[in-house]
């Protein structure tokens, strides 16, 4: 059933390409045809050469001679043999160049789609697929998906060609070619129940190749833990395992396809010599009989490929599910939004009894208000797990609250497109993970269009012109895979750099100063400083320190808000738990 739901996504997208390799198949099938009809004249020119009592064949290829006003000779008729095999080959050349075109369209397609699909969808989508599994989607699936189009073009091809082979024997002797046909057909059936092995073996290729992809991309990503901890060893087995299992299915599926053509052989040339055996008591003449055999093995080796194609074919499956599948989960999971084009704000954003739960049972935010007046900082501080990172997520738009809402000057959130929306928003999250360039590329990667005193200016307030100066190739310097060429302190400047770029209306920061050592974090709290009064900020806090001179401060607990005022407030509120938070912080540095 998928195979045909491939089918007709294949036309339905695609019909120009298809329709004209179908017909340069059919055209290539046609001179095959007529190319195998040349050789029994051919035959009987050389064995009787002065061509007494020729076969009906023969008598038309005098015919075609005397139309085209050749000599009737084996030198003329030699030449019209060799027209037809280079007009088999340059239909054979038209045919798979129609199929190779057709091919990398389709794959284009299927790559850009599935990716535009992947990236349309909400960050639900990546938190619930593991990232090997959708590299394995895009590397080997994908491949599989697309091969099995070639396979299906050469299938279809070599359908055509096995029933317009028949019709030179159907030709010469009927009685003959029903013996063989059905002879053919009868020893071909026993291989057709290979079909759901061959499915089998297809889903564990899947499974086992999803597992290799994502022992590869954890091991890779979490490389400084892997060395960090002495496990590489622990790595390499994981992976050898998992490459042991989908090797073995591998061999299996292989073998299958190499088997049943190979089997089939033997049973072919049986067939060819009992219709050779047979031949006399049709009383076919021996240039009638060179031109059926020829036909009878072309089109009988062909019934084997066509079987070998199929279990092919239904080994394709699991790769095509899969593919299906998480486009299919992407689209299900897509980015709502609206059709507003998102401008700013002018007064504040409102939250308004937003509840919001992962899981039914695990609420992780209870009926939250709070109020972001424009060109304010606003801080969200309270315990690992308490909601603030999940409402940060919200108010990107990442998820959607399962109730209560957040608006921008009244507006709801889901009403404005939310590409145009986090267009104006500058995120620094507390892993600051930069892409494999340049320190100006990755500041450009923010806003394409900024100038190089945009850049200088977004470095000056982030406070990255203090170390870019330090390195000999400047702003052109690469700073490796993730940023791993750059201090902890320098990636966060620099992706704070890389927010700021954007002229943002609002700045989020997510614990932008949790892993940094007390020199970094001056940094970044005298950037805060410097643009607190230039934008609207959001600020999650671990190091108190950062937000003394926020406008308001939120304490979560347990999805709640519990308190809230500005940092002098807060710390009045006898056993509070923002005076408690600040207590604990200051024992920590008396005790360092």
């Amino acid at each position: 059933m998928k195979l045909n739901d491939f089918i007709k996504e294949l036309f339905g997208k695609f019909s120009p390409q298809l329709i004209r390799t179908i017909l340069l198949t059919i055209a290539l099938s046609i001179v095959n045809v007529s190319t195998i009809f040349t050789i029994g004249p051919l035959v009987e020119f050389v064995t009787n050469p002065e061509l007494e009592n020729v076969s009906p064949m023969t008598q038309k290829a005098i015919e075609m001679l005397q139309w085209l006003h050749l000599p009737v000779s084996l030198i003329s008729w030699t030449l019209v043999f060799l027209v037809f095999i280079i007009l088999t080959s340059v239909f054979e050349i038209l045919a798979k160049r129609s199929i190779l075109r057709a091919k990398y369209i389709f794959l284009r397609e299927m790559m850009m789609g599935t990716y535009r699909d992947f990236f349309q969808a909400r960050w639900e989508f990546f938190s619930k697929v593991r990232q090997g599994e959708l590299i394995n989607t895009f590397s080997r699936e994908m491949s599989v998906v697309v091969d099995t189009f070639t396979n299906l073009a050469y299938f279809f091809s070599r359908l055509v060609q096995t029933a317009a082979y028949l019709i030179v024997p159907f030709y010469i002797s009927w009685q003959l070619t029903m013996i063989t046909g059905a002879a053919t057909i009868l020893i071909a059936l026993p291989f057709l129940l290979f079909g759901k092995l061959s499915y089998r073996l297809g889903v564990l290729n899947t499974s086992t190749a999803n597992e290799i992809y994502v022992v590869i991309q954890e091991n890779l990503t979490l490389a400084k833990i892997v060395l960090g901890f002495g496990n590489q060893e622990k790595g390499i087995k994981e992976l050898e395992k998992a490459y042991d299992a989908h090797t073995a299915v591998t061999i299996k599926s292989q073998i299958l396809g190499i088997f049943v053509p190979l089997m089939y052989r033997p049973l072919v040339i049986a067939i060819i010599v009992t219709a050779l055996v047979l031949s006399k008591y049709f009383d076919v003449p021996l240039s009638a009989l060179t031109v059926l055999m020829l036909a009878l093995l072309k089109g009988a080796m062909n019934v084997g490929n066509l079987i070998s194609d199929r279990l092919t074919l239904k080994g394709f499956a699991p790769s095509y599910e899969q593919l299906k599948r998480f486009r299919q989960m992407a689209f299900d999971l897509r980015e709502r939004g609206g059709t507003r084009k998102f401008e700013g704000f002018e007064d504040k954003i409102t939250i308004r009894q937003v509840s919001f739960a992962y899981t039914p049972d695990h609420p992780v935010l209870k009926n939250v208000n709070l109020d972001i007046p424009k060109g304010n900082m606003v801080a969200l501080v309270g315990k690992s797990g308490a909601g603030k990172s999940t409402l940060v997520d919200l108010i990107l738009g990442l998820y959607e609250p399962k109730e209560g809402t957040i608006c921008f000057d009244g507006v709801p959130l889901m009403e404005f497109n939310l590409n145009s929306y986090r267009q104006k928003v500058g995120y620094v999250p507390q892993e600051s993970i930069l892409f494999n360039m340049t320190i100006r590329d990755n500041l450009l990667w923010a806003n394409d269009k900024a100038t190089k005193a945009d850049i200088e200016e977004a470095c000056r307030k982030a406070y990255v012109d203090e170390f870019v100066k330090q390195f000999k190739d400047g702003y052109d310097t690469i700073v490796g895979d993730r940023g791993v060429r750059l201090s902890g302190g320098q990636k966060q400047r620099l992706a704070l750099a890389r927010a700021l770029l954007r002229n943002p209306t609002l700045l989020i920061l997510d614990e932008a100063t949790s892993a940094l050592d007390t020199q970094s974090e001056l940094y970044i709290q005298k950037a805060i400083e410097n643009i607190s009064h230039e934008t609207t900020i959001v600020v999650i806090a671990h190091r108190l320190s950062t937000i003394k001179k926020a406008d308001c401060i939120y304490v979560f607990e347990r999805g709640e808000v519990i308190e809230s005022g500005n940092y002098q407030e807060l710390s009045r509120i006898e056993r509070g738990a923002f005076q408690t938070m600040v207590k604990l912080q200051e024992l920590e540095l008396l005790t360092k």
